[in-house]
């Protein structure tokens, strides 16, 4: 529940700086799908801390009563839902935040399509494996009252090998989303004191995979349990905390400019830049462009000689309103 409030707080200074104290004083896409994965994310966490944790999870089955492990599976069963939903949500806020900083003109069609392709990627998993938990038994309910009555009909499919599947691909997906933008950044031309801070701030994304990693590696107690109370405690704690934790991630841009708003000398960057400010070719404009989107990620919007001779104004107003 702490990690709820932090991941909630965080959430909550982003959206405040971005109407309140950005340059363009105004939210993007991106703002609008964390908020919905936070809206979906929170009650994933009062799920596990009331609904869970108080009806026996990290408890021995054998020592509950049926009603009590019902209640339990029923919680349960509402969190695979949750989690899928904001999972999903995470990844979308990312993706939509990669097409802001990457656009067309700068980095490519390749890369724009790479970036919608993984999008539809990430739809059609969440689409599958979110209906698939819904309608894993017929009935519905025969879920959890299964424990309340051996002699009811129904059935359930085999939830693990759906669960594996996501996680899988949930993984690889999180390894992909990781390349895109270093093999971006990495092409730049820039100060690589400045080039250096923005791949550590992508890099840090990695912390959300290896959170995905244990989840998966957790998920070696879920096939077949005949004590699932005490089996899905590590499932429960991880999806929970990797959806917090991708929230949180996925605001590293924004806490980093607060940052610097706060004390631009201690998170300010002192590099300038870029060796093309001397030339006039439309290519070194386009190179302009495009460090100065991806270096604002990284520094505070503000940074004039950032792109020498041509901080148009025009060009200045693009990137503070796509990073900010």
């Amino acid at each position: 529940m702490a990690l709820g409030i932090i991941t909630a707080t965080v959430t909550i200074a982003r959206m405040v700086f971005k109407r309140h104290f950005s340059a363009s004083r105004r939210y993007s896409p991106d703002d609008w799908v964390v908020l919905s994965a936070l809206a979906v994310g929170l009650p994933c966490a009062i799920v596990n801390r009331q609904g869970l944790v108080h009806h026996g999870l990290g408890k021995d089955a054998w020592t509950m009563s049926t009603e009590e492990i019902s209640t339990f599976a029923m919680y349960f069963y509402i969190l695979e839902a949750l989690y899928l939903t904001a999972i999903s949500l995470v990844k979308m806020t990312l993706l939509v935040f990669y097409l802001m900083i990457f656009p067309s003109v700068s980095t490519g069609t390749w890369t724009r399509r790479l970036l919608w392709g993984s999008m539809i990627f990430n739809i059609l998993l969440a689409a599958v494996c979110i209906l698939l938990a819904i309608f894993q038994c017929n009935p519905v309910s025969y879920y959890w009252k299964q424990f309340l009555d051996e002699d009811m009909n129904g059935t359930c499919i085999a939830s693990a090998p759906v669960a594996w599947v996501n996680a899988s691909l949930n993984v690889a997906l999180d390894v992909w989303m990781i390349l895109i933008p270093l093999k971006e950044v990495y092409n730049l031309r820039m100060h690589w004191k400045k080039k250096t801070g923005v791949i550590v701030m992508f890099l840090m994304g990695t912390f959300v995979t290896v959170v995905s990693i244990l989840r998966l590696l957790s998920l070696s107690q879920f096939d077949a349990s005949i004590n699932i109370t005490w089996d899905y405690y590590g499932v429960a704690l991880w999806s929970t905390i990797e959806i917090n934790v991708g929230i949180i991630c996925t605001s590293l841009p924004t806490l980093r400019l607060i940052l610097v708003r706060i004390s631009p000398r201690a998170f300010g960057s002192q590099g300038s830049g870029s060796k093309s400010r001397h030339n006039s070719t439309a290519d070194s404009i386009l190179a302009a462009r495009r460090q100065r989107r991806l270096s604002s990620v990284e520094t505070y919007v503000g940074d004039d000689e950032e792109l020498g001779p041509y901080a148009r104004p025009k060009l200045f107003n693009v990137g503070s309103q796509i990073t900010n």
